[in-house]
């Protein structure tokens, strides 16, 4: 009887590996220092999305301050095209097409 339940405990044993020898090197320290260096990476992209964000919001600040800038030019251009057409047209002048400067001094304001 001893002898068998020695030989169907041999092959169990054999399933499972050999313990480590004491001398291994222990995966926490190198677990930890791969942590660290994560973390280390995860504040650079945070840092990164951050100035990501402040330029975003500084170019569409530029972009607004354009698109008001065109705003307001157009409005000018169109506000001197109604004093051009509103002028009283020279039956004398033999050049139709230039622009006449001094209509735009007399009736620009300040």
């Amino acid at each position: 009887m001893n002898r068998s339940a020695a030989a169907t405990i041999q092959p169990i044993l054999r399933i499972f590996p050999a313990p480590e020898p004491k001398h291994a090197s222990d995966p926490v320290p190198a677990m930890r220092r791969e942590l660290a260096l994560l973390r280390i990476e995860l504040d650079q992209l945070r840092a990164k999305e951050c100035a990501a964000r402040t330029t975003e919001e500084f170019l569409f600040a530029q972009i607004d301050r354009v698109i008001d800038s065109r705003d307001r030019w157009q409005r000018e251009a169109e506000r001197l095209r109604e004093l051009v057409v509103e002028a009283p047209c020279d039956a004398d002048l033999d050049e139709p097409e230039k622009p006449r400067w001094s209509l735009f001094r007399r009736l620009a304001p300040g």
